[in-house]
């Protein structure tokens, strides 16, 4: 038998772990970006933004 507690309690529990390493990975595309800009600015290298 499930125990509805337990279920809500694990899906709980993973969706906030799933939260926090999506935060953790937008953290590290802003440092992506910040850097690319970063060397752009010094002509180290180019690249076009506006391509999807």
């Amino acid at each position: 038998m499930f125990d509805a507690n337990q279920l809500a309690a694990n899906f709980q529990g993973s969706v906030g772990g799933a939260e926090e390493e999506n935060k953790k990975q937008t953290g590290i595309l802003s440092e992506m970006r910040k850097t690319l800009d970063q060397l752009a600015n010094t002509g180290v290298v180019r690249f076009d933004r506006t391509k999807k």
